[in-house]
């Protein structure tokens, strides 16, 4: 009977795993839109390098490859768990590159992705 909740509870931190991918993806999303449009919530002098436009792109093609991961972590691929584990350590790297533009926002999506890397690296073999 142990070894059933042990498998039920990495089967739910998979799919919490993937579910928070999918909103992370989302996030990283609204970001870049907003980064696209200029918005002047963000404090774009704070920025490490570059502009806005620059951020916008880079946040728009992670959000789609995170979409991507939580689409293959979704159908228990163990290539969307290596896709997901690397993903959310590169939104993590560009949450803290862009900390001082938006600092509740990279703080949020930095504890995100390691609640996803957890989920995906401690849980992520166990059979569902």
């Amino acid at each position: 009977m142990s070894s059933h909740n042990v498998r039920t509870s990495g089967e739910g931190w998979m799919i919490f795993a993937g579910v928070l991918f999918l909103l992370l993806g989302l996030f990283n999303a609204m970001w870049g839109v907003a980064a696209l449009a200029a918005d002047d919530d963000f404090v774009a002098d704070e920025l490490l390098f570059g502009d806005l436009t620059l951020w916008g792109i880079l946040f728009l093609l992670v959000a789609a490859a995170q979409l991507y991961a939580a689409w293959l972590i979704g159908t228990r691929s163990s290539w969307g768990r290596v896709l997901g584990i690397g993903l959310a350590c590169l939104s993590a790297t560009l949450a803290m590159l862009t900390f001082g533009a938006r600092p509740l926002w990279a703080a949020t999506v930095l504890v995100l992705d390691l609640l996803v890397i957890y989920g995906l690296a401690v849980h992520g073999d166990e059979p569902a």
